[in-house]
């Protein structure tokens, strides 16, 4: 009886370690991980968005003049350009951002979060490996938490705390997938040109496709250039119905992402899908390695 109760013992604590890691997670009420995102009645949220179409005597123009040419094509070469920029001339940035995300049909609060990033450096001696941080602050109802994730460290897991304990979860698990649309590696500006491109190249097929780009839209008072994408019939294989992308002029990156789905009736708006807008960034300020560790002596982890 002694013997089955030793050999036992180890798998009852190993349940009971996760049931007590579940209860500090729903008890805490962690973004990732529960439900405590608010939700309003569907209507598009109004603090941080702009419209569906841009206004104040904006102009655009076709991204392309010429019927033989696909009109994602121009968007699809820029984008490409504005990769190939980056991963040559930004090794890391911090920034500001603000994410809005339909989760299952409802829509969260916005959440307001101190960002830094360090891009992928296979070159460097060691490699440097990409590496996130993140901090929600105010006017988030979880200001204060904060997440970790360094690709290939920590058994590839994010490391996140709550009530004084410290968890690794896999960055795709239920848990850390809750109550967002994407996990935290995809987080980031290239990982947003990456991704654009992947939709383009896609919606490509589609030969009804309208492209427009605006000048001089403004950001957080930041001169950028919108590039729309329009969709105007739902057909399947189809994202999205609008999709917007703002350029920031002098630091050519993009710092916003707008993406809405097609009206639910006749003569309505577009339906705000998901919205993500860098503000305050600059880049290659010299993030090391200790940023990206718990250890750092300015943050909060147990």
């Amino acid at each position: 009886m002694s013997e089955k109760i030793d050999r036992a013992g180890p798998t009852r604590w190993h349940r009971l370690r996760w049931l007590l890691m579940a209860i500090l997670l729903i008890s805490g009420g962690y973004w990732w991980f529960i439900a405590r995102t608010k939700h309003d009645s569907g209507q598009p949220p109004t603090i941080g968005s702009l419209p569906a179409v841009p206004t104040g005597g904006a102009v655009a123009t076709p991204s392309t003049t010429d019927p033989n040419i696909h009109p994602l094509v121009p968007v699809l070469e820029l984008a490409s350009q504005l990769m190939a920029d980056m991963k040559t001339n930004v090794r890391d940035y911090t920034a500001r951002v603000i994410k809005r995300e339909r989760i299952r049909g409802k829509w969260g609060e916005e959440e307001f979060m101190h960002l830094k990033i360090r891009h992928e450096d296979r070159t460097a001696n060691p490699p440097i490996p990409f590496s996130v941080y993140l901090i929600y602050v105010p006017p988030s109802g979880n200001a204060g938490r904060e997440a970790i994730w360094v690709k290939g460290a920590n058994d590839n897991k994010l490391i996140t705390h709550e009530l004084g304990v410290q968890f690794k979860l896999p960055p795709k698990g239920l848990l850390a997938m809750m109550n967002s649309r994407y996990p935290i590696y995809d987080i980031g500006m290239l990982n947003l040109a990456e991704k654009l491109i992947e939709k383009g190249s896609r919606d490509k097929v589609h030969d009804q496709c309208q492209v427009e780009i605006y000048e001089n839209q403004l950001i957080d008072q930041r001169a950028c250039k919108l590039i729309q994408v329009k969709h105007p019939e739902q057909k399947e294989g189809l994202e999205y119905h609008i999709a917007q992308i703002y350029i920031d002029n002098e630091l050519h990156v993009p710092i916003r992402y707008a993406a809405y789905s097609w009206p639910t009736e006749v003569g309505g708006q577009p339906k705000l899908e998901e919205e993500y807008t860098y503000l305050d960034l600059k880049l290659n300020v010299g993030l090391t390695d200790l940023d990206f560790d718990p250890k750092h002596p300015d943050y909060k982890y147990p």
